[in-house]
């Protein structure tokens, strides 16, 4: 809720890496798209649960997100998962920062700090192919309900939220570029993926893992910015929406189709 971010996450982006391990004003973290952001939110859910269960609770909001479209889906890649809970030593060392100001309230001990960090190396190691991710964002789009399956998946206010910090703070140290030339609320990951989101129309993904100095897809960032560029009005123009403000599966695959003919050409230009 707003309440809880108050007071356990700002609304900034950091001006560091999506590593460092610093706070912001407040002694809180920054944003929670960033690592120590990130920690924090994942010591909030439900902890005096199982971790069995709090895993669950995350991982069936992601799949009703992505829920509805034909495709791989998502699933969990242990390889991933313990390769971060045995390597990733940097997340280590910020839990214990966060523990040692006050911003892990759940982890006193270092085994309750241990349950937070393998729910966020869990949270991390979970994967989709990039139609599902892009299912993800036109529920963000579409206010938090399914574009495809109808079911309210996050309340209104709580998309608002979730767009305004993508729109702030999506894109690591790049964010406040990227809203000024591209204008969109977006989400990149170290994997190479970027989602970009639409509000009211649609959003979309791609993934291609070369990466700028910033941690974004080099790919990804000017694939974006020329295909608004040279699509501006398609990419504008609203869905026609149902009863109850449910965008249908045809509009979003007339949407789909009308933007992969425009992007085909591009596509083979920034493979080059």
């Amino acid at each position: 809720s707003s309440g809880i971010n108050a007071e356990y996450g700002g609304k900034e982006p950091s001006g560091f890496g999506f590593d460092k391990i610093a706070l912001g004003h407040g002694d809180i973290p920054h944003n929670p798209l960033i690592n120590i952001g990130a920690i924090t939110v994942a010591s909030l859910i439900q902890p005096e649960c199982a971790s069995s269960e709090r895993f669950e609770t995350c991982y069936s909001r992601y799949k009703a997100l992505a829920g509805g479209v034909r495709g791989r889906g998502l699933s969990f890649n242990n390889a991933v998962y313990l390769s971060e809970r045995e390597s990733g030593h940097r997340n280590y060392a910020i839990g214990h920062y966060l523990v040692n100001k006050g911003c892990i309230k759940s982890a006193g001990t270092t085994s309750s700090l241990s349950r937070v960090l393998e729910l966020y190396f869990q949270l991390c190691s979970i994967e989709g192919d990039v139609r599902g991710v892009s299912v993800m964002g036109a529920t963000l789009a579409n206010g938090g309900r399914n574009v495809f399956t109808g079911e309210r998946v996050i309340s209104e206010e709580s998309t608002r939220n979730m767009l305004s910090l993508m729109f702030s703070c999506g894109m690591y140290d790049y964010s406040g570029q990227w809203a000024f030339e591209v204008g969109l609320p977006a989400k990149s990951g170290v994997s190479g993926v970027i989602l970009a989101v639409l509000p009211n129309v649609g959003s979309f993904a791609m993934w291609s893992p070369p990466l700028d100095t910033y941690g974004n897809s080099v790919r990804g960032v000017r694939f974006t910015k020329e295909i608004l560029a040279s699509n501006r009005q398609a990419f504008l123009h609203p869905f026609t929406a149902k009863p109850g403000g449910i965008y249908g599966p045809c509009g979003v695959r007339s949407y789909h189709s009308s933007a992969v003919t425009a992007a085909l050409s591009l596509i083979r230009r920034v493979k080059k």
